[in-house]
């Protein structure tokens, strides 16, 4: 594809998110659920490389028995993941962690509450990957590998694959080192700045040769500053 027919916009998700932000900003899930900001950490997990296998997903539950000791740990079970812990047996182990809030799968605008008032998250889910900068939440990632790299090169984020002894470390360093924490907080957003619809839109009117009443910075000008 010739340049001249590519356009840097950024990610719409991040658009979106922005929009029901202030609608998130209403739901009342932390009263409901007992939790202040920044006193838990948000856990989501659901890839079948991650809950298929017992081994591995034997790792993760013992990590988070070790983690739950520190911080209270927040997890919303997806359904295939509520499959596979019954499967091999481990609801049990799991329920008796007293710091590990299990709970059915939540609304978006709950679960984006809980996101921004987390004090770091959890995580396999790539979506989530692109919210957390936005949300300035630095990011576990349980993968060995991700396909949205551009967090973790932006220091944002950080991958551990599914070892309990990397998993428990990088969670309970993050938790200690507030220069690590801070640095990894305060990152330029890689998914752009909540603008790309508006950028799509212009390139569109562009192409028609339709007028368009609002200019939107070109998102370069965003990485400049």
């Amino acid at each position: 594809i010739p340049l001249e027919k590519i356009f840097f916009v950024g990610n719409v998700m991040i658009d979106a998110l922005l929009k029901y932000r202030p609608r998130a900003a209403q739901s009342r899930i932390l009263q409901d659920l007992g939790l202040k900001k920044d006193n838990y950490c948000l856990l989501t997990l659901h890839r079948p490389s991650n809950v298929d296998e017992d081994g591995t997903l034997n790792g993760i539950v013992d990590a988070l028995g070790e983690i739950e000791k520190e911080i209270k740990i927040v997890f919303p079970v997806h359904p295939r993941t509520w499959r596979m812990i019954d499967k091999f047996g481990f609801r049990q182990k799991m329920e008796k962690m007293e710091n590990l809030l299990l709970m059915e799968p939540l609304g978006y605008l709950d679960f984006l509450k809980l996101e921004e008032n987390a004090r770091l998250v959890i995580t396999d889910s790539g979506g989530i990957q692109e919210e957390s900068p936005t949300l300035n939440k630095p990011v576990i990632i349980l993968r060995e590998e991700t396909e949205r790299p551009e967090v973790v090169n932006a220091g944002g984020a950080v991958l551990v694959g599914t070892h309990k002894e990397k998993i428990v470390s990088n969670v309970l360093d993050l938790l200690e080192n507030e220069q690590r924490y801070h640095k990894m907080t305060n990152i330029t957003n890689p998914f752009g700045d909540g603008l790309a619809s508006e950028r799509i839109i212009g390139f569109i009117l562009d192409f028609f040769n339709i007028e368009r009443e609002v200019l939107v910075p070109p998102l370069e000008e965003f990485y400049s500053k």
